[in-house]
């Protein structure tokens, strides 16, 4: 008997290892999936994908704890709070499906159809794991979009979200991403990385004195925190990518 439960559960964990391979290969490309969907519905049907106008990624991960956690119990959390959200998501949509990629602690929930309180039940979700668990569950949320290839747009708003909120140390969060002005962009980078740019490529428009130059000057370091931006995201990818 023991036998059998064990061979289900590795049947299961290699089909979910599937799953998230091919969703890893669609977060890691803007070019969607070499295979239509719309041309192909029963192969992606097997890996709970579906041909919809709409998406939406919502990054789930565990807040870490304060005590020191071995690999062990770290990959046995995963696996039991993997196997716990997809059992309540269910019951909210069946449509709703949830991916691993790469990372111990998050998990990547794709939302197929639109659903007005997807947030209130995010808030549910982070109270019921509280009496099954130690832990506690946050969420960072990108935005919809319409078309099976943008899914790794959505993805990238969603992580970006997530790690913000968590990199300043916040727990129980639940937010939803949002585009960063021009002085956001700028308190991302440390002053010792801003510095070097301007002076030695600004020159005489490091220190601007009339507004055309003050325009200039915000121009260019703007351009340049788009440039270091992009470099961070496609190490990201990487990292991802060889998990």
């Amino acid at each position: 008997m023991s036998f059998a439960i064990y061979k289900d559960s590795r049947i299961r964990a290699t089909e979910q290892e599937d799953v998230n391979l091919l969703f890893s290969s669609l977060i890691n490309t803007t070019e969607g999936s070499p295979i239509s969907l719309e041309s192909n519905p029963d192969f992606f049907e097997r890996y709970h994908l579906k041909d919809s106008a709409y998406y939406k990624v919502i990054i789930c991960g565990i807040d870490p704890a304060g005590d020191i956690e071995n690999s062990e119990y770290v990959n046995e959390r995963y696996q039991l709070t993997f196997e716990w959200l997809k059992s309540v998501l269910v019951t909210l949509d069946p449509n709703i499906s949830i991916f691993g990629f790469g990372d111990s602690n998050k998990f990547a929930i794709l939302l197929q159809d639109k659903h007005e309180y997807y947030q209130a039940y995010c808030r549910h979700l982070q109270q019921e794991y509280k009496k099954f668990f130690k832990e506690s569950l946050s969420f960072g949320i990108g935005n919809e979009v319409s078309d099976f290839t943008q899914i790794h747009s959505s993805f990238v708003e969603a992580l970006e979200t997530f790690d913000i909120c968590q990199d300043e140390g916040a727990t129980e969060f639940l937010e939803v991403y949002r585009p960063r002005n021009f002085e956001e962009l700028l308190q991302l980078l440390p002053a010792d990385k801003v510095r070097p740019f301007v002076l030695s490529t600004l020159g005489d428009l490091a220190f601007p004195q009339n507004t055309k130059d003050k325009e200039l000057k915000k121009h260019s370091i703007y351009i340049w925190i788009i440039s270091v931006i992009l470099q961070k995201l496609q190490t990201k990818f990487l990292s991802i990518e060889t998990l």
